[in-house]
């Protein structure tokens, strides 16, 4: 090694490997139109087939062909982020070698001077190899960036969102479009947020909705989701998605593993704003979704998103720790105290029912609760003994929560306000536990 060649390193990747691999996806996804095309053609082979069990075979053919469109568009996607990464590799590699050929020029034109020479033109050739040892480092940045992102686009073309047994469609997901794309990253951007923005629908992610409500309520909060969430700029140069960073990786040994996901989807039975459009909560939940092998369903026996506990959801939108007070017995005065101090914190504050005593929650797993509305209305509302709630705010007199679904049910069915204001002593009794999270 020469004096100042070593100042640059190895660019680690093979893009004749990438290359390869893209075009085997390419050929993947031609087999699986073709295929698609044979499902699709199956029932020629019996015309006079007829009746209800050909309406029925001509069902399962339509479900079967359109997972396989599915697939095939998401073998095609992942071929196309592998060429973009691989072609992006070879670039760096090239310039790589270029700086390593610098330095090499400049070792041989050092090496030729006299030692008097040397000393006094040492400083200028260290100064040469010193851009060059930046622009090295720079590179291996943007490599890393690009494999961070090819590895982000893969995630997200090669989901292929678990199926539900009843065929409600609970995983389906809607493409965003460019306006859609404009709108929520306008929304990110000017940190126009707030927990009213929020209404759950068909996905059972209550316990992660609220966290993400709870975060809306400070600047410290709403800066840690404009932090997860970044627009992405495709080779036109027009936003085509979002890079969002979830700080979970299910599938990872290490528990506090994140990963990237590109997003440019979201669950058509997710959770939108109150105008029924998705915006940045329904990218969080997209993302989570893509997260877990099992998408939007069971989070016990499929490792999906749906029923959860706002302790994990908290951490993995935070990744900060965060800690449950337990309501279990009662809250001590010292913990009101606690929640309290944390409801009128930059800190997320969660509560759930599920592990409030079942005998509290009589009704098919519901209760009938005296609370005050934000109008100053008192009435009746319907708390579920399985769902998790944003603490609004805590005082001596009480707790106000807010209700991920957007709205509450008066005993009469009536649809109410989402906010609502209760004693402690009702707090305790529906509330099993309280969970505080923390924010940068």
């Amino acid at each position: 090694m020469g004096t100042f060649s070593n100042a640059v390193g190895k660019l680690q990747g093979d893009p004749a490997a990438v290359f390869s691999l893209s075009r085997s996806w390419k050929e993947y996804a031609e087999r699986v139109a073709e295929i698609r095309v044979s499902c699709l053609n199956a029932g020629s082979l019996a015309p006079q087939w007829a009746g209800e069990s050909r309406d029925s075979f001509e069902r399962g053919v339509q479900t079967e062909s359109d997972d396989l469109s599915t697939l095939s568009n998401g073998a095609n996607e992942a071929a196309d982020a592998l060429s973009v990464y691989g072609w992006a590799l070879d670039g760096y590699k090239k310039s790589v070698a270029d700086l390593k050929a610098s330095n090499d020029a400049l070792d041989a034109e050092y090496e030729g001077l006299d030692p008097v020479t040397k000393l006094v033109s040492y400083p200028f050739f260290q100064m040469e190899a010193d851009r060059n040892k930046a622009s090295f480092d720079s590179y291996v940045e943007q490599a890393k960036g690009a494999a961070t992102e090819c590895a982000a686009r893969l995630r997200e073309a090669l989901h292929i969102e678990a199926g539900v047994p009843d065929g409600n469609g609970i995983g389906r997901r809607s493409g965003l479009s460019p306006e859609q794309i404009e709108a929520i990253n306008a929304q990110i951007a000017s940190g126009n947020m707030s927990y009213e923005d929020i209404q759950q629908h068909g996905i059972g992610d209550c316990y992660y909705l609220a966290a993400i409500m709870a975060l809306t309520k400070s600047p410290e909060g709403r800066q840690t989701i404009q932090d997860s969430i970044k627009v992405h700029y495709g080779p036109d140069g027009k936003p085509d998605g979002f890079m969002v960073t979830v700080y979970d990786d299910p599938l990872h040994p290490d528990a506090k593993a994140s990963r990237t996901v590109f997003v440019d989807d979201v669950y058509a039975n997710g959770v939108t704003g109150p105008d029924g459009k998705p915006n940045y909560a329904s990218i969080l939940e997209s993302a989570y979704g893509q997260q877990h092998p099992g998408g939007a369903l069971d989070s016990g026996k499929d490792n999906g998103i749906s029923g959860g506990w706002p302790n994990e959801a908290t951490q993995d939108l935070t990744n900060n720790p965060a800690s449950d007070v337990s309501g279990q017995g009662g809250y001590s005065s010292n913990e009101r105290r606690e929640i309290i101090n944390a409801a009128n914190s930059s800190n997320p504050v969660t509560a759930e029912t599920a592990s409030a005593p079942r005998e509290n929650f009589p009704d098919d797993g519901k209760a009938e609760v005296g609370v005050t509305l934000p109008n100053g209305e008192k009435t009746n509302v319907v708390l579920y003994g399985a769902h998790a709630y944003m603490v609004v705010d805590a005082d001596q007199n009480g707790v106000t929560l807010a209700n991920p679904h957007g709205h509450n049910n008066d005993q009469t069915g009536r649809e109410v306000d989402g906010t609502f204001t209760m004693s402690w002593e009702d707090y305790e009794k529906y509330y099993g536990s309280t969970t505080i999270g923390s924010v940068k």
